[in-house]
């Protein structure tokens, strides 16, 4: 079985992205991808929603249910569950995912997380290359990955529909997906760095949504210092 997919996508269902369900669909639909794992902030109600529009389109596209939830210890991705999971203690997130026989992925291991040794060796994937990170942070996840013997995927970590590509990722295997995950050889056949304009955006949807105007007012001055770095905007 050749897969070719994405893994770490954030739809409407997250606070900080407006991509519609139906657009993520769509492109995995136009560019021939056979799988998505779409990971909205603390729910899987998109992931319910794009598997709902597969099915009905009769695509064959795997989508299974999964989602980035904020634990104890920072973001940690449960992929292959059942049902939502609600509590964020680290240790008792990890055994309840266990227990949906789902499993674990460690998103950007070197942005917003603690105790990062042990997220490691608890996780069963390690996101080694997140279109968003810096290049060190990359560079010190793929390190730690190695060194703990993890295997490892890229992401595109896509907010917008023009992230959504940023990395596509292939394997060949005779495993269904979530084993093909855990024991092939993952290749990157896209891998691209994300626009620091679409950080930015994301975040100002994060405002927008929570109505945070400080946020927005952050985001406004980080994207007019963005432009006028880039020359774009002449001082006045």
């Amino acid at each position: 079985m050749l897969y070719r997919g994405i893994i770490h996508v954030h739809s409407s269902f997250s606070y900080d992205s407006f991509m519609k369900p139906s657009t993520i669909v769509n492109i995995a639909e136009k560019n021939n991808l056979n799988f998505i794992i779409v990971t909205d902030h603390d729910t899987i109600a998109g992931a319910v929603e794009v598997q709902r529009i597969v099915k009905k389109r009769g695509l064959n596209i795997e989508v299974p249910l999964a989602a980035e939830y904020k634990t104890s210890y920072g973001d940690v991705i449960a992929a292959f569950i059942d049902y939502e999971l609600k509590n964020m203690d680290f240790d008792t997130f990890c055994n309840e995912v266990r227990r949906q026989n789902g499993i674990i992925l460690l998103p950007h291991p070197f942005k917003g997380h603690q105790n990062i040794e042990y997220l490691v060796e608890k996780s069963d994937l390690i996101e080694t290359f997140n279109s968003r990170a810096s290049r060190q942070a990359n560079e010190k996840a793929l390190e730690i990955a190695v060194r703990k013997q993890k295997p490892y995927y890229a992401a595109s970590d896509a907010h917008l529909s023009n992230e959504l590509l940023n990395t596509v990722l292939k394997l060949n295997s005779e495993y269904d997906l979530k084993n093909a995950l855990l024991n092939s050889e993952i290749y990157c056949e896209v891998n691209n760095s994300s626009n620091p304009y679409n950080i930015i955006c994301s975040q100002c949807i994060k405002a927008i949504k929570k109505r945070d105007i400080k946020l927005l007012g952050a985001q406004t001055k980080s994207f007019m210092s963005y432009l006028y770095n880039r020359d774009l905007l002449k001082p006045f």
